[in-house]
């Protein structure tokens, strides 16, 4: 009898130790995502300016590779910028400067999109219609494009992403 119970608490030790093992969604790559994104499926890398998270190729699901090719989750301050086709470290000054100059206490900078030739960035606002599902969030309110073709940049479009708030300028 007492192997019995030697054996049922093994069994419940392994499941329950299983469990407490399973990894947690990365918030911020599932967001992004079609499928879910797993921590362990995630590298984070350490820079003097913040944080860079990535996809390691190594351990990441079919999905995960394939949804986040060259693409970066860069850390700053409180701010989450999602960054494609060029790693951070690389255009961290640029990257910078459009993040001060979109951030408000209601707007900031979510993505950076980097081209041959431009460089395309969406800015989020908070939401402060409280008649909205989205009140007290952020959410994406404009896209804009800036040419790098020529020093400095020069912005080519900016437009309203979701006219249904009736944002005020």
């Amino acid at each position: 009898m007492r192997s019995d119970h030697f054996i049922y608490f093994l069994i419940v030790s392994i499941c329950l130790g299983a469990c407490m093992r399973q990894a947690q969604k990365h918030p911020d790559f599932s967001r992004l995502a079609e499928c879910d994104v797993y921590d362990n499926e995630v590298m984070t890398e350490q820079y003097p300016f913040g944080e860079v998270d990535i996809i390691d190729s190594n351990k990441a699901s079919g999905c995960s590779k394939s949804n986040f090719k060259n693409t970066y989750l860069l850390y700053c301050d409180t701010v989450c910028i999602t960054v494609y086709n060029q790693h951070p470290k690389e255009i961290i000054s640029d990257i910078n400067y459009y993040r001060k100059k979109y951030q408000t206490d209601s707007t900031y900078l979510s993505t950076y999109v980097v081209f041959d030739s431009t460089i395309n960035m969406i800015i989020n606002r908070y939401c402060n219609d409280d008649k909205s599902m989205y009140y007290g969030t952020f959410i994406e309110w404009r896209s804009v494009e800036y040419s790098i073709k020529t020093k400095p940049s020069h912005l080519l479009k900016s437009e309203l992403l979701d006219s249904y708030f009736k944002w005020k300028e």
